[in-house]
């Protein structure tokens, strides 16, 4: 039933002005919109990597022996999907693997998404997605659009220290190297994106459809002057880049901006 109390929950967040989940495929949209969808499922259809891999190794094996001894390998696979296991040539093959991709692609979905329906049909919605499934698209499938420079500028509110004070001069310089850098990172100058540079301020690669909370704050890394620090910090939990205050060249501060985010795989400190 969680797909249902999911269906009810953005049928409430659409009703009342709120944001679409943004999360299907186009693949997906077209099956929940439609009774009659002409979709050829693939290998890039399957999430499962463990199944993706049986399935690929089927459709690589080149002989009857081969595909028997991978048929074998994958007997529970075909026995979930109610496939067949026998083999007399190889124009098998194409049969298992058509059931295989269906099954995994389509029918192992179909009782979640019944239920997501249902969800939706709260307040008419499911009624008027599939009146008009084009005018709902843009709420449900995932944007592909790209983070730019100015789009991460507005994101991020930047503190700053006391105006007039030898900090806040200091920052004036970080925040022209920042908006430079940012350019750059958009032009693809750099070894990292903005999609990277986001992820390791806030964990994410894109904003939430809610936005995000707190609001990703830029900060100055002015306690650790003394020692000079060269990299960045940041709390993904509350969403906090810090700038290393000691650089003196835009080149040094890009440099160690790409090295820190390079670095860091995780949370915590570059």
């Amino acid at each position: 039933m969680m797909y249902k109390y999911a269906g009810q929950m953005i049928s409430l967040s659409l009703l009342h002005g709120g944001p679409g989940p943004h999360f299907m495929s186009e693949h997906m949209y077209s099956i929940l919109t439609s009774d009659n969808v002409d979709f050829e499922p693939t290998l890039d259809h399957i999430c499962s990597e463990e199944i993706k891999i049986a399935i690929s190794r089927l459709n690589d094996a080149d002989d009857v022996g081969g595909l028997l001894e991978e048929v074998s390998q994958s007997a529970v696979l075909l026995e979930v999907a109610g496939c067949s296991p026998l083999v007399r040539s190889m124009s098998d093959k194409e049969r298992i693997l058509r059931t295989l991709l269906k099954h995994f692609c389509l029918d192992n979905i179909m009782v979640p998404l019944q239920q997501f329906q249902e969800g939706l049909r709260m307040g008419g919605v499911m009624q008027m997605i599939s009146a008009d499934p084009d005018l709902f698209r843009s709420l449900f499938v995932k944007s592909n659009r790209h983070l730019t420079a100015s789009i991460v500028k507005a994101m991020m509110m930047v503190t700053r220290s006391s105006t007039g004070s030898n900090r806040f001069s200091v920052e004036n310089r970080l925040l022209s190297y920042w908006y430079d850098f940012l350019q750059d990172l958009e032009e693809g100058e750099c070894a990292i994106s903005l999609e990277d540079l986001l992820i390791f301020a806030t964990g994410c690669d894109h904003e939430p459809p809610l936005g995000f909370f707190p609001r990703p704050t830029i900060e100055f890394n002015h306690q650790d002057q003394i020692s000079m620090s060269m990299l960045p910090l940041a709390n993904t939990c509350g969403n906090v880049l810090k700038l290393p205050v000691g650089h003196s060249t835009y080149e040094s501060f890009r440099e160690n901006l790409v090295l820190g985010v390079q670095c860091c795989g995780g949370f915590g400190m570059a």
